[in-house]
């Protein structure tokens, strides 16, 4: 469940120590959870609305994985985005903001883009690049695990979408996308994929970006 944390703190995750600062959102165990909370450590994730008025849009950045020290900095320089953070797994089963870029560090992300892709929202409920121009749905994959999204999307010859950087707004569409995203993300599953079958069942108002926001173009 994600908690904000109240101090700097450090946890470890697969034997290595990452470093989470006062204010950042993360990812953790119920039980560890509750006993920050109860040591004033963190505060819990309100998502309810208040005297029922909405809650103050926020901005911010869903990391999967880990992130450089230095890229943090960089991009904290360039922008006013908050900070969540999800652990090695990589598995979003919520948006801690009412506007998320998903981002999972392993390429470099292109400052010149953030404050376009986030303006995306204002019209589109997902913006997220393709994967390249030549890899297809076909082209991936266990057997299984084609034949499952081919009961969904009906034909595999559409190009994959490259999951590492997606642009969201927080809606019930959304959250429900992101359900189903998580739950087809079996290990032996690739998740292009099974973004594939959560896409094709809400059908979300997407907007497809070039490859090169990843570096792939």
């Amino acid at each position: 469940m994600f908690v904000r944390l109240n101090c700097n703190q450090n946890i470890v995750s697969k034997g290595v120590m990452h470093q989470y600062k006062k204010g950042d959102w993360v990812d953790v165990g119920r039980q560890w959870a509750q006993q920050w909370i109860a040591a004033g450590i963190a505060t819990m994730l309100d998502t309810t609305s208040i005297d029922g008025k909405p809650l103050e849009p926020t901005a911010g950045i869903l990391v999967r994985g880990s992130i450089s020290h230095e890229m943090r900095e960089q991009i904290t320089k360039a922008t006013n985005l908050q900070w969540a953070f999800v652990g090695d797994s990589g598995l979003i089963g919520w948006l801690p903001f009412t506007e998320t870029l998903i981002y999972q560090a392993t390429f470099m992300l292109r400052l010149d883009l953030l404050i376009t892709g986030f303006n995306l929202l204002k019209k589109w409920q997902v913006a997220i690049p393709l994967w390249d121009y030549e890899t297809l749905a076909a082209n991936v994959g266990t057997e299984l695990d084609r034949e499952a999204t081919k009961a969904v999307i009906r034909d595999l010859r559409v190009p994959l979408r490259d999951t590492r950087l997606i642009f969201v707004r927080r809606c019930g569409d959304t959250r429900r996308l992101l359900e189903l995203w998580r739950e087809g993300c079996a290990p032996e599953n690739d998740e292009r994929l099974a973004w594939m079958r959560a896409m094709y069942t809400v059908k979300p108002l997407v907007c497809d970006l070039p490859a090169s926001w990843t570096g792939r173009g």
